[in-house]
């Protein structure tokens, strides 16, 4: 699923399309817009999505700001890969928060 603002690109039995959100999901708060990796209900005939189905898991992170918003990066992650160098940049600090991140994600 690709994700913006208004709009995602969904891919359904019919093939990949973009769709609306419904005027409810505009409205809602970023974490509970669908991101890439949810499973949501799609009205065909209106071409939007109508509900995110419950995740099994979301990586998330702060927005960037004064909002202090919940921003949503992936949801429903089954496999999770930490990759870092471990040259004169690694940090031990980086690679934890990295590991808190994933196991706040579930």
């Amino acid at each position: 699923m690709v994700v913006q603002r208004s709009k995602s690109t969904v891919v359904c039995a019919s093939g990949e399309r973009v769709v609306d959100l419904s005027p409810a999901l505009q409205q809602a708060d970023a974490v509970d817009r669908p991101t890439v990796g949810d499973w949501v209900v799609l009205d065909e005939p209106l071409s939007r999505i109508e509900k995110v189905l419950e995740r099994k898991s979301l990586f998330k992170r702060l927005s960037v700001g004064t909002r202090n918003e919940i921003q949503p990066i992936a949801a429903n992650i089954d496999t999770l890969f930490i990759v870092t160098s471990c040259n004169e940049e690694f940090k031990e600090s980086r690679l934890e928060r990295y590991l808190a991140l994933c196991r706040e994600a579930g």
